[in-house]
C-alpha cells in the first residue's frame, strides 16, 4: 500500500509499441529522481502515477474509479495510460466533479443528482430522490488523500487557488493533456465540489497559460459560492487510525545513520499499519575519488596520496535508459548516484569479466631517482590512475589524479625499494580495478635478470682514475656513475667494454658505480667503490633466489653458494617495507611465522668475512 511517504524513482522508462519504443516525459521535461507520493501528486509527476498503475494494476485502479462513478470506462482502458488520462471517451466534466464528491464525504460517493425533491402545492412530498451511496475508501485513506491534495492547492500546480482564498479549507487536482489541448481543475471544499474544463469542441493546443485560465475561472466562480455560503466549515478531523511516522525521503523506509548525514529524513502522515518497516537501503557510504570534476567508484584496498581518495554518501537504484542516449534526461539527483559498476554481483562479474584493463605494461626507463612506466593504450578510456605500492599485496596508493597518455613518470622514489605499480583504467562512469601488478626498481628494468657488474676496480693513476669490472653476462653496455659525496650519483658515460679511464675526476675522494644493460634492460648498480679503495667490496655475486610452498602451509627459500660469502641475510615484505628476519650460512631456509591470508616477498644478500653485502638477489612473491 502506498502512502504520502512512500518513494518512487521518477527516472526515464521506455515503453514498447507497436513499431517503436515511446519514453513518456513530465508536464516540465524533466526527471525529478526518488520522491515522494506526496511530492509527486502535487506536483502532478507522469512518471510516478505511471509507476503506481503499474503497482496496483489498471483493472484494480479503474474499479475503484467506476465505484466513484466513472461509468464510461471501458476494457481497453485497463492499460498504464489511463494513470494519466489516456481513455478511450474520456470523461465529462459532470462524472469528474461527481467523483471527486467522495472526499469530502469521508471516503463515500453519492450519486450526483439535480432534484432532491418535488411537492404539490399543497407542501405533500410527491417525489423524493434516494440517494445511491458507494463506499469506495476507508475514512482513514481518505484524510490521507484529501491532505495531500490540500498540498496541491497551497504549494502544488494550484497554486494560485490557495493565494487567492488564504486559510481557506480547499483541496484539489489539477489536469492536462498532451499538447496543451485540455486543462482541469476539480476542487472541493467541506461543502462544495467545483470542477472546470478548458478545451475546443476539435482538440487544438492551447496557449500554456491556459492552465492558469482554469484555476482563475474556479476562482471567480468560488468567489460568488463563498459570498452566499460563507460557511463552508472545515473538512473532518483525522479519524483514529493514523499515525504520523519517520522515514527516508529517498527509500521511504526507516531512516539510517546515512539518511541523517544525508538530510534525507522527514515525516508524514500513514495509516496504521503501513508505516515503514525495514531500514532504508538506498543510502551507502563508499570510497571515491573526485578526478575533474567527476566521481568514480574506488576499490576498498585503494589508499590515498594527497587526499584523492574520499569517502562519501551515495544513493542506490534500479538501472535506467535515458531517451535517445540524451544525458539531458538525467534524473536531478543523478549526481548522487553511485557509478554504473558498483555493486555488481561478484559473480557475475567474474562470470563475465568484460571490464577493460591495461596491456602491456612495463618499465620503460629506470633511473635511481625516476621509474617511466609505459602501457598500450585501451580503447574507449577516459584516463588511466596510476597506483603504487611496496608490496605486491597492497595497499595501494594513487600517485595521479588523471593521466590521459598512456606513460607515467613516477619521480618519487628511493634507491633500493622495490614498487610495484598498477593502471586503473577510467571507463563507464567508474575507475576499472586493475588486475596486474608491475614490479620495478629505481635503476633497475626488466625485472632484475640482467646482474650488476662484479669485481669493480678503482684505482687512481697520474693520468686520472681507472674503473674496471668484470663482464655481466647478456650485457651489451655498461653505465658507469660518480659521486662526490658517496650518496649522489650521476651518470658520467656508456661504454661496451669492462673498463673506463675517467680524467675529468676532481681530487681522489670519488665513489664509482657501474650498472649492466642490454636491449631489454638495465641491472641494477654494483655498490659504491671509493678511488683508491682497490676491488668492490660487494665483489660476491648476487645470489639467485627459488621459493616454494609446502604442504603445511611454511615456505620453502633456496639459492645457489656464492664464492666467498660466509653467511646469507634474508629479508621479507609483507605489506609496509623490507625487515631482516635471519640470517643463515647454508643455501636454505624454511619461514614458518606466516598468515596464510597474507602475500610475501622475499630477497636475499650473501655477505663476506669482513660483512660486506652482494648486491640483492631477485624478488620472490608467494602466498602460503
Amino acid at each position: 500500500m502506498l502512502s504520502p511517504g512512500s518513494v518512487i524513482d521518477d527516472v526515464p522508462i521506455a515503453l514498447q509499441l507497436p513499431g517503436r519504443t515511446h519514453y513518456p516525459m513530465n508536464w516540465d521535461m524533466q526527471f525529478h529522481g526518488f520522491v515522494t507520493v506526496r511530492k509527486a501528486l502535487q506536483q502532478s509527476y507522469n512518471i510516478p502515477a505511471l509507476k503506481t498503475m503499474q503497482m496496483i494494476q489498471p483493472h484494480v485502479a479503474l474499479e475503484y474509479a467506476r465505484k466513484m462513478g466513472l461509468s464510461n470506462l471501458k476494457k481497453e482502458d485497463e492499460n498504464l495510460g489511463a494513470a494519466i488520462g489516456g481513455l478511450t471517451y474520456g470523461l465529462t466534466v459532470e462524472e469528474a466533479t461527481s467523483a471527486f464528491t467522495t472526499f469530502p464525504n469521508a471516503g463515500v460517493w453519492k450519486e450526483s443528482h439535480l432534484i432532491t425533491k418535488i411537492v404539490d402545492r399543497n407542501g405533500k412530498v410527491i417525489y423524493q430522490h434516494k440517494p445511491k451511496e458507494t463506499r469506495v475508501f476507508s475514512p482513514q485513506t481518505t484524510y490521507v488523500l484529501t491532505d495531500m491534495m490540500k498540498d496541491i492547492v497551497q504549494v502544488g500546480t494550484a497554486g494560485p487557488i490557495g493565494a487567492h482564498f488564504p486559510g481557506k479549507a480547499i483541496a484539489g487536482k489539477t489536469g492536462t493533456t498532451d499538447y496543451n489541448t485540455d486543462a482541469w481543475f476539480v476542487g472541493f471544499t467541506p461543502n462544495v465540489t467545483l470542477g472546470i474544463w478548458l478545451g475546443y469542441d476539435i482538440p487544438k493546443p492551447m496557449h500554456d497559460s491556459e492552465g492558469v485560465r482554469a484555476l482563475n475561472l474556479w476562482n471567480q466562480i468560488m468567489d460568488r459560492v463563498y459570498k452566499k455560503f460563507p460557511q463552508q466549515g472545515e473538512f473532518p478531523g483525522m479519524p483514529g487510525g493514523i499515525i504520523r511516522s519517520e522515514f527516508c525521503t529517498k527509500s521511504g523506509k526507516i531512516p539510517t545513520d546515512l539518511c541523517r548525514a544525508a538530510n534525507t529524513v522527514s515525516s508524514d502522515l500513514f495509516v496504521a499499519g503501513t508505516e515503514p518497516k525495514e531500514p532504508c537501503d538506498v543510502h551507502v557510504k563508499v570510497k571515491y575519488a573526485e578526478i575533474n570534476g567527476k566521481k568514480y567508484m574506488v576499490d576498498d584496498k585503494v589508499t590515498a596520496l594527497g587526499g584523492v581518495v574520499k569517502e562519501g554518501i551515495f544513493i542506490k537504484r534500479e538501472p535506467y535508459t535515458l531517451p535517445y542516449n540524451n544525458p539531458k534526461y538525467k534524473p536531478l539527483d543523478a549526481d548522487l548516484e553511485l557509478p554504473e559498476e558498483f555493486g555488481k554481483d561478484d559473480k557475475d562479474k567474474n562470470k563475465n569479466d568484460n571490464s577493460p584493463s591495461v596491456l602491456g605494461l612495463k618499465v620503460m626507463e629506470s633511473r635511481l631517482d625516476a621509474i617511466t612506466i609505459g602501457w598500450e593504450p585501451v580503447q574507449g578510456a577516459e584516463g588511466y590512475v596510476v597506483l603504487r605500492a611496496t608490496s605486491p599485496a597492497g595497499p595501494f596508493a594513487v600517485l595521479s589524479e588523471l593521466v590521459t597518455t598512456n606513460s607515467y613518470k613516477d619521480t618519487a622514489v628511493q634507491a633500493g625499494t622495490t614498487y610495484y605499480y598498477q593502471i586503473s583504467v577510467i571507463a563507464n562512469g567508474s575507475i576499472q580495478p586493475a588486475k596486474d601488478a608491475l614490479e620495478a626498481v629505481p635503476g633497475m628494468l626488466g625485472g632484475g635478470k640482467l646482474q650488476p657488474p662484479t669485481g669493480v676496480t678503482v684505482v687512481s693513476t697520474p693520468v686520472g682514475i681507472t674503473v674496471s669490472w668484470q663482464p655481466a653476462a647478456g650485457a651489451t653496455q655498461y653505465l658507469v656513475y660518480r659521486s662526490y659525496d658517496g650518496s649522489s650519483f650521476e651518470l658520467i658515460t656508456v661504454v661496451s667494454g669492462t673498463g673506463y679511464q675517467d680524467v675529468t675526476a676532481q681530487g681522489s675522494n670519488v665513489w664509482y658505480k657501474v650498472s649492466a644493460k642490454n636491449e631489454a634492460e638495465q641491472s641494477a648498480m654494483s655498490a659504491p667503490v671509493k678511488a683508491g679503495s682497490g676491488t668492490q667490496g660487494d665483489s660476491l655475486s648476487a645470489p639467485l633466489l627459488t621459493a616454494e610452498k609446502t604442504e603445511s602451509g611454511n615456505v620453502q627459500l633456496s639459492w645457489n653458494s656464492v664464492p666467498g660469502a660466509v653467511r646469507y641475510q634474508i629479508e621479507r615484505h609483507s605489506g609496509s617495507s623490507w625487515q631482516e628476519i635471519t640470517e643463515v650460512t647454508g643455501t636454505q631456509y624454511t619461514d614458518t611465522e606466516l598468515n596464510q591470508n597474507t602475500a610475501y616477498s622475499y630477497r636475499v644478500y650473501a655477505v663476506n668475512a669482513t660483512g660486506q653485502k652482494s648486491p640483492v638477489s631477485n624478488v620472490v612473491k608467494v602466498q602460503p
